[in-house]
């Protein structure tokens, strides 16, 4: 099984998420023989990156820091930003790794221990380039007919493909979807759950009448999955911690050391 590079993205507005994310990982699998790149906005304060550093270098067997200057959003508009971070992932990778990786954003929720195990096995036995889910739309708004989720596995030598897509002048993963799609595989491994723009799916024990579209329950999260995107309140998290069986669960990390970076790059 090869080693995989997860990165993970965060800016000043979902710092808590990826930590709240890192936190799960932990109680899922203390320990994670793969390699965790964060990607934290040049603008979230120094402590805050520092704090998140640490964490995931308790987690997974080597950890580092970028920190690529992101330009603002533009009236709540993350295009831009977003395809700068992927971008500069893209090289980052390319330039100092031999592995492939994971986009994971923090509103990603990781659904059971050993998922990122069985994300690397699968990539590794299948034949495409990249590996996630796709999904048909009606072509409106300037969409794909098929679109190919972000959260997805790429090759190292992805910025050589995909950099042409990362203007910023629509979501990234809209703008290469055109292009990936026939060189990517359609994995159930991934559940794409958007929901609508400003109103992203949530979870509760039971769905009651009156819930909107957006509220789903854990009846809704496949079984096959081991990836699920989006949920931006941590209240998937909040329902698998409670129902998940202790038999699966490792216990949290409690206690996190005070330690330095050692390595901090700008991208």
């Amino acid at each position: 099984m090869k080693k995989l590079i997860v990165a993970l993205p965060y800016h000043q507005g979902d710092h808590a998420s990826a930590t709240r994310l890192l936190n799960w990982i932990a109680e899922l699998d203390p320990q994670i023989d793969h390699h965790l790149l964060l990607v934290a906005d040049a603008a979230v304060p120094l402590e805050i990156k520092k704090s998140i550093d640490t964490l995931g270098k308790c987690i997974f067997t080597s950890a580092e820091t970028i920190m690529p200057k992101c330009p603002a959003p533009v009236n709540g508009n993350y295009h831009g930003p977003a395809a700068v971070m992927f971008e500069k992932t893209m090289a980052h990778v390319h330039t100092c790794h031999r592995w492939d990786f994971l986009w994971m954003e923090p509103d990603c929720v990781v659904l059971k221990s050993g998922w990122l195990d069985a994300l690397s096995e699968a990539y590794d036995n299948q034949p495409k380039r990249f590996f996630g889910s796709m999904a048909k739309t009606d072509g409106r708004d300037d969409l794909p007919t098929t679109a190919f989720f972000a959260t997805a596995i790429y090759p190292n030598q992805a910025h050589a493909e995909l950099k042409q897509f990362c203007t910023g002048a629509k979501a990234f993963d809209m703008a290469f979807s055109d292009y990936v799609v026939p060189r990517g595989t359609n994995s159930p491994l991934f559940q794409h759950v958007f929901g609508a723009p400003n109103d992203p799916p949530t979870f509760k024990d039971v769905k009651s009448p009156t819930d909107g579209p957006n509220v789903g329950t854990l009846d809704n999260v496949r079984k096959d999955a081991v990836l699920w995107h989006r949920n931006k309140d941590g209240s998937l998290i909040d329902l698998l911690k409670k129902s998940a069986p202790e038999s699966v669960m490792a216990k949290p990390v409690e206690t996190i050391p005070t330690v330095q970076p050692k390595l901090w790059k700008k991208a």
